[in-house]
């Protein structure tokens, strides 16, 4: 049976994974701050966005973006590490919404296999962090 995830949990996951990544760089680089922003459209049901700015070096700019492109019902995230210019450093691979299942799972809800990927690749970002942000 695949466990599925509501998608107030998989935001709140992320932004804990964020956290967690905010942290260990801020180890090894203690002037880098952390903003992150949330938001969300017709074409994008919610996005997150986190900052990683070095304020000892204010050149020094990493967007970590997590996008949700689609409908409600039938979506796919990407997430993906870019300098302040737009250019993209690395990308994770795609999580799409899971298809019901006999009808036993709702649509529009991520597994939880696919949401563990996910805070991995965001997790996984932290060398990369550091040596854009010092």
């Amino acid at each position: 049976m695949k466990t599925i995830v509501a998608r107030s949990e998989l935001a709140t996951r992320v932004e804990r994974a964020l956290k967690e990544l905010a942290a260990q760089v801020q180890r090894s680089v203690p002037a880098v701050r952390c903003t992150v922003q949330h938001g969300g459209n017709d074409s994008f049901p919610w996005w997150i966005v986190a900052r990683f700015a070095n304020g000892a070096d204010e050149s020094k700019v990493v967007d970590v973006s997590i996008e949700c492109r689609g409908t409600s019902e039938d979506w796919t995230i990407r997430a993906d590490l870019a300098r302040e210019n737009g250019w993209v450093i690395r990308e994770s691979s795609a999580l799409s919404s899971s298809a019901p299942a006999n009808g036993a799972e709702r649509p529009g809800e991520p597994e939880e296999d696919g949401v563990k990927q996910l805070e991995v690749f965001l997790i996984e970002q932290a060398d990369c962090l550091r040596q854009e942000l010092t």
